[in-house]
């Protein structure tokens, strides 16, 4: 603790030396204007020689404290101590230097003292700022100034003076400001090197934060990599037993295990597509998915998903309906986009209970890009909830976690591809009006379509089994 402690203090006193010596090259500007001013009223009283004599100390005594306490900071070869020594001795001639200046007291008139008085004091008041408070570098720069005043006061009187109670007041009103100005130093200090210490623990939070979130990275970097390589490992043992369960599906058995074997492959069937979800996720982490923009027509395109999707959509007695005009042209990738189509419309029907389900497409604002909507009338989404269900694993109105509905990774796909695509989703929603998800995807002429290849006709084959056969390598 005591090695913290140390340690701490130098940082205080190392910050310290920064301040003073940023402080020093600022302060020799005003003060030398002061100096002059006080030269000034002391060559009308006495002889000028002295007068313009002690201005060039204050001169040398700034130039010095200018060129000296500005390098302090960079001074690394010396101690740190030994630096904080040299502000004092300088803080120290800077105040003897100053209190000389009240040798003319006697000579000036009380104006001129009144004046000698304010430049003076205010100079110990600004010293608390420029020194921060520190005990020895302030005080030693403070008391010489201050004593001299009050003794000035007290001890040299005008000829014929009537009130000499009033200087003898004024004397112990200036001790009493340097005791005020004792104490809000010690309060500027205490909160300077408080601050200090916060910015250091701030800092070394902020480093071990950064070292964490690099480790934690590096992690997910290498779950994902993992994930990414051993794809096809695992989903090859999945594949097989999805073979061995059809293999067993067609064997004669009775009822019970006919319904054991049902529920097997449906089991199976959704551990494979809950792990292909996982692997997409995986792969698209690891800014391993290509991405092939293509120039399509999105009538026929959405037509295919309509058909594919049409007979999950009757199960449900829901309305699966499409609106795409047949201009309707984008240039994007088309695998990438269906996948998001795919995951919008799978959601739309999975969370709708009745009504329908509706592919839309409309021109946007702008009229280069075509707004794609998956829209339906479902339970709708509460507005706090809009943002989580991109997260992983997140899910409304799932409480149960029914398998059925997925693992609520589907939006958190469709978010990474639509990111991977550059495109824009938006969420229209509120509970018990179904939810809106929009797609803004570049529009392209239709004309550069290109047409697809006419299917081959080949000699007809007889009914034939076909066995693959992959050597895993």
């Amino acid at each position: 603790m005591a090695g913290e402690r140390s340690a701490e203090q130098a940082s205080v006193e190392l910050e310290l030396l920064r301040l003073i010596g940023k402080q020093g090259r600022r302060v020799p500007y005003p003060v030398s204007i002061a100096a002059l001013m006080m030269a000034m009223m002391a060559a009308q009283v006495m002889s000028p020689w002295l007068a313009y004599g002690w201005l060039g100390v204050v001169f040398v005594v700034l130039a010095a404290r200018w060129v000296v306490l500005g390098r302090l900071p960079e001074m690394h070869e010396r101690p740190l101590e030994q630096r904080l020594d040299w502000a004092i001795w300088l803080s120290l001639a800077n105040g003897l230097v100053f209190s000389v200046s009240l040798v003319a007291a006697p000579h000036l008139s009380d104006f001129q003292r009144m004046v000698q008085t304010i430049v003076l004091l205010g100079l110990c008041a600004g010293a608390v700022a420029t020194t921060a408070g520190h005990r020895v570098v302030f005080q030693v720069f403070l008391w010489p100034v201050t004593l001299a005043n009050a003794l000035a006061w007290g001890l040299f009187h005008q000829p014929g003076e009537q009130h000499r109670w009033l200087d003898w007041v004024l004397s112990a009103l200036i001790v009493f400001f340097g005791v005020i100005l004792t104490g809000l130093a010690r309060d500027t200090y205490r909160v300077f090197a408080e601050s200090v210490l916060i910015r250091l623990q701030q800092n070394k939070s902020n480093q071990q934060l950064r070292q964490a979130l690099s480790q934690a990275e590096s992690a997910m970097a290498a779950k994902t990599r993992f994930l990414a390589s051993a794809s096809h490992d695992l989903r090859q043992p999945m594949h097989t037993l999805s073979l061995f369960g059809a293999a067993l599906d067609k064997r004669p058995m009775d009822d019970e295990g006919r319904v054991i074997v049902t529920q097997m492959n449906l089991a199976l069937q959704s551990l494979s597509s809950q792990m292909d979800a996982l692997l997409d996720i995986s792969k698209l982490d690891a800014n391993v998915v290509p991405v092939n923009n293509q120039v399509f027509a999105l009538q026929p395109w959405l037509g295919r998903l309509q058909r594919e999707f049409q007979p999950a959509a009757l199960r449900k007695q829901l309305l699966l309906r499409l609106d795409c005009p047949p201009e309707a042209c984008v240039e994007s990738d088309p695998v990438l986009l269906e996948r998001v189509v795919r995951n919008l419309i799978d959601n739309a029907i999975k969370y709708t209970m009745r009504g329908e389900v509706a592919i839309e497409v409309n021109r946007g604002q702008d009229e280069e890009v075509w707004r794609l909507s998956v829209r339906d009338t479902g339970m709708g989404i509460p507005e706090h909830e809009q943002q989580r269900i991109f997260e992983e694993f997140y899910q409304v109105g799932n409480p149960e976690r029914d398998r059925a509905k997925g693992l609520g990774l589907g939006l958190s796909i469709v978010t990474r591809l639509v990111d991977l695509l550059d495109l824009h989703l938006g969420l229209r929603s509120a509970p018990g009006h179904g939810s809106s998800f929009m797609l803004n995807v570049t529009a392209a002429d239709i004309a550069l379509v290109r047409p697809g290849a006419a299917p081959r006709q080949g000699p007809a084959l007889p009914p034939m089994r076909v066995l693959v056969i992959d050597d895993e390598e």
